[in-house]
């Protein structure tokens, strides 16, 4: 028998799950640490990467950044085709948190929004989504992410390692 996909929809802040963060410690070293942070390439988690592609063949994978120059660190990794829709809210005019950056970043592959699955690495934007009646993964660890798309790809979380 088969079952209904827990999720229409997967919206992910892409390149804040996909990289590796750094803690600056003061205002110059915060400036440095961004001016060299847009220069590079970033580490890409490649585990994040197989499941957010795995998921993509099950439902449409939406990018949503706060970035200004979104997918810039995938697009310089070559992977441009990690995600069917981007939602660059500086361009929407409406920053996470802010509730209706979450209701227009469902419309984009036209998912219900009680129905989509959000994924964060920034828990004031996790929290924001699920006030909307989005469910939401404050992004940690890859056992998380596991979990949380199990049911969407149909396996058990130790199923899933690559």
């Amino acid at each position: 028998m088969m079952t209904a996909r827990p999720y229409d929809a997967v919206l992910c802040d892409i390149e804040g799950v996909i990289r590796h963060a750094a803690i600056c410690g003061s205002a110059d070293r915060a400036h440095a640490a961004v001016t060299d942070w847009s220069n590079l390439v970033p580490h890409a988690d490649h585990d994040v990467l197989s499941l957010l592609t795995q998921a993509r063949t099950v439902v449409p994978v939406a990018s949503v950044s706060n970035a200004t120059t979104p997918g810039n660190g995938p697009r310089r990794q070559g992977l441009d085709d990690l995600a069917d829709d981007v939602v660059n809210t500086p361009r929407i005019r409406l920053m996470k948190p802010d509730a209706r950056a979450y209701v227009k970043a469902a419309a984009q592959p036209g998912a219900p929004i009680h129905h989509c699955l959000f994924i964060d690495d920034t828990g004031a934007n996790v929290t924001a989504a699920r006030e909307v009646g989005i469910t939401a993964l404050h992004y940690r660890q890859i056992e998380d992410l596991r979990s949380a798309l199990a049911p969407l790809l149909n396996t058990a979380p130790d199923a899933q390692h690559t």
